[in-house]
């Protein structure tokens, strides 16, 4: 499905004038399905992920590997305990305490001559541009360094798309507040500019574009969100797993009753196959569908006695526990919901339409953010 959603971008991006013209894509590589829960995954050759090139580059040239960590640990008794406050002191003090150039030095060093530095670097800038606001969009999270790999190109290539849909900002325990990864040692990895260059000029594109063919992304994302593979499945019928739905699809987000079904243990999954083969089937013209674009939710997650098929006729009908299990999942709505908002421009405020422009500004301001940084796992190696 992701691979699906990337090449629809890619011929989204190879029909605009500004984007083709600089060459911007999504790096793929090839998915075959062989069963309902196993699969082939091409191997994309010539890469290393970008944990292991810092990591080399440290080694040779007698850099303790978790420098930054140390230097946390240094300025506060115990980093994890520590609250939201002083993890961002922290943070900061081991910012301005640490190069940072790691990533920048390695790629020069890698390269063969002067032009062919000068081509990875613009490579990889725009890159990661484009795959910044795909995966925004996507909600994918978990993009510590092992999960980017660089090509011999210079450009970015993501892997690992388990947490899409902003799962992992959800979690309780160190939630990933950022939309992607953009640490300190990507940014000086940059051209000149930084920030403010290329990457920015390519990240609006690819915003605007993404943007402008909203309608043709959702039609794929909605089949994504609504796959069985990757649903979200209700566990009404356990009692030892009673329903908490309320009425707002928001309010379920955390709910454990919406995680995705992959999570569950092995009894658990064998509870919800057999729940779900011994349910009766039912006429979904007295259960339509609720089109996920509207701008209202709520309906379609209430437990309403009226519901309109259609045509427009209205039938009466009471809501079962079995007909629940029908209808759409309020959380798989509340997803499609927020993508819809992110490609509106209305992701931080309802209300507010923003510009393209204004948009990357708030998501670069968060992604940057030392406050958010702090809050993620030292796995994720945000001082990185």
């Amino acid at each position: 499905r992701v691979m699906q959603l990337f090449d629809l971008i890619n011929g989204l991006l190879n029909r605009d004038a500004e984007t083709y013209k600089r060459h911007l894509s999504i790096e793929r590589f090839p998915v075959i399905p062989i069963s309902a829960h196993s699969g082939l995954i091409g191997f994309y050759p010539d890469c290393e992920t970008l944990h292991s090139l810092i990591k080399s580059y440290r080694e040779a040239h007698n850099i303790v590997i978790n420098l930054e960590h140390r230097i946390m640990n240094h300025f506060t008794v115990d980093y994890e305990t520590c609250s939201v406050l002083q993890k961002t002191e922290a943070f900061e003090y081991a910012m301005d305490n640490s190069a940072g150039d790691d990533l920048q030095k390695a790629m020069w060093y890698r390269s063969y001559n002067a032009e062919t530095w000068l081509d990875r670097r613009s490579n990889y800038t725009r890159s990661l541009a484009v795959m910044s606001m795909a995966g925004y969009v996507l909600g994918l999270g978990d993009r510590h360094p092992s999960n980017l790999l660089q090509h011999l190109s210079g450009k970015i290539v993501h892997i690992d798309f388990g947490d899409c849909f902003e799962v992992a900002k959800t979690r309780e325990k160190y939630p990933e507040t950022i939309p992607f990864r953009l640490t300190r040692m990507l940014t000086m990895a940059m051209e000149v500019g930084g920030i403010e260059g290329s990457f920015k000029m390519t990240a609006i594109n690819t915003m605007r574009v993404l943007r402008d063919n909203r309608d043709s992304l959702m039609a794929v994302l909605e089949a994504f969100v609504y796959d069985p593979l990757v649903s979200w499945h209700y566990l009404q019928d356990n009692p030892s797993h009673p329903s908490t739905s309320s009425a707002n699809p928001a309010a379920d987000i955390d709910n454990p009753l919406f995680l995705p079904y992959h999570i569950f243990g092995k009894e658990q999954q064998n509870l919800l196959l057999t729940n779900t083969n011994t349910k009766t089937n039912i006429n979904t013209t007295s259960h339509p569908h609720p089109h996920p674009h509207s701008d209202s939710v709520s309906d379609s997650a209430s437990d309403s006695d009226s519901v309109s098929d259609p045509t427009g006729d209205k039938h009466k009908a009471k809501n079962t526990d079995k007909d629940k299990w029908q209808m759409a999942n309020p959380r798989a709505i509340a997803i499609v919901q927020r993508i819809l908002s992110k490609l509106r421009g209305r992701d931080f405020d309802p209300k507010t339409v923003l510009s393209v422009h204004a948009q990357i500004d708030y998501l670069v301001a968060d992604a940057t953010s030392s406050e958010n940084l702090s809050q993620c796992y030292i796995g994720w190696c945000a001082f990185w």
